[in-house]
Parts: C-alpha cells; structure tokens; sequence
C-alpha cells in the first residue's frame, strides 16, 4: 500500500476546508465521490492492494491505491481521536512524527512509516489496521467510518449530520481543524 500518496489524498479536501476553500460538506462530497468512483472500478479485483501497490505504473492501479490509503487514514484519525477523547489524531502523530522520526531517514518504506507513526502516537493503531488493507482484494467499506462522523450518503449525496454532537464534533474537528489537543 502506498501510505505517501493515501496521506496525500486523505488531506486533499480536509486542508481545503479548514482553509475556507471548500466547505465541510463540499469537502466529504469529495471523498465520497473519492470512494465511489473506486468502488466502481472493477480491473484487477483478482490482486491484493499489495500486489498492486508494487504495480502501480504496470497495471494503472492508481486509484485504488490512493483511495485504499485515503480510508486507511481516515480509519487510523477516527480510531485516535476514539481512543483519546480527541486529544490525539493524525494531526498530532504528524506533527509528533516531524519531530522525532523524520530526521532519521528522508525516504520511508510503507512498514516503516507505520511504525514510525505507531511509534509517534504510542499506540499499535496504524499496524493494526496495516494488516488488513494490504491483502485485500477491493477497497474496504468506507460507510462505517462516515457513519462514525455523522456523514450521511443518500443517493450519491453527503448530508451532515447536525445534531449527534459526538459525531458532529469529531467530524469538524477533523474537517475543519477544530480541536482539543495537549500533546
């Protein structure tokens, strides 16, 4: 999997709404027309994200790739912010990684990039979820984690939610930049 170019995507349409560029709602309309947009795309669902990560250029897998670590991404902040309370996110395991980490190497493999960031948030978050996306065969179910946030998806449409505040207070913090961090 090719964690780079997933961060990459996960932060497309977020960095975009917390600069007032996009609005919340445009920026999960992009993700989820991200998502959708793989999902349909059905070449190679014989190979592993794996397989097609380190074929990248041969096969043209790059979607896949991208939108695999895009849900990878946002699957690790929603499991950090849980675990936390919001004290902890990828936004703070980056920042903790540009500290300590980054000036070990100026290229990092996938596995040691999740290393480095189970390393920087203390946790085994990002090599728990590491074993599962590699080998599978399409891109897993990106609904649970909108759910978990309050993103509702009808016909091909993002609704936020406004009410649910657990849902709504993770979802902006992580969309608009709002939060409670002491690290």
């Amino acid at each position: 999997m090719s964690s780079r170019q997933g961060l990459a995507t996960y932060y497309q349409y977020l960095l975009q709404s917390r600069a007032g560029i996009k609005s919340e709602q445009q920026a999960w309309q992009k993700m989820l027309e991200g998502f959708e947009r793989e999902k349909k795309n059905n070449e190679y669902r014989h190979l592993s994200l794996q397989e097609l990560s380190a074929n990248m250029r041969n096969y043209g897998s790059f979607m896949r790739v991208y939108w695999s670590g895009t849900l990878f991404f946002l699957e690790a902040d929603i499991a950090l912010r849980e675990r936390s309370d919001g004290k902890q996110s990828l936004d703070s395991v980056l920042k903790t990684f540009i500290q300590c980490c980054r000036p070990r190497r100026s290229y990092w493999q996938g596995s040691s990039l999740i290393d480095a960031f189970d390393e920087a948030s203390e946790t085994s978050i990002f090599s728990g979820l590491y074993k599962h996306f590699p080998v599978a065969k399409a891109l897993p179910d990106y609904r649970p984690a909108f759910t978990k946030l309050g993103v509702d998806v009808k016909a091909n449409k993002v609704n936020l939610d406004k009410i649910n505040e657990p849902s709504v207070q993770m979802r902006q913090s992580i969309s608009l930049g709002l939060q409670k961090l002491t690290r």
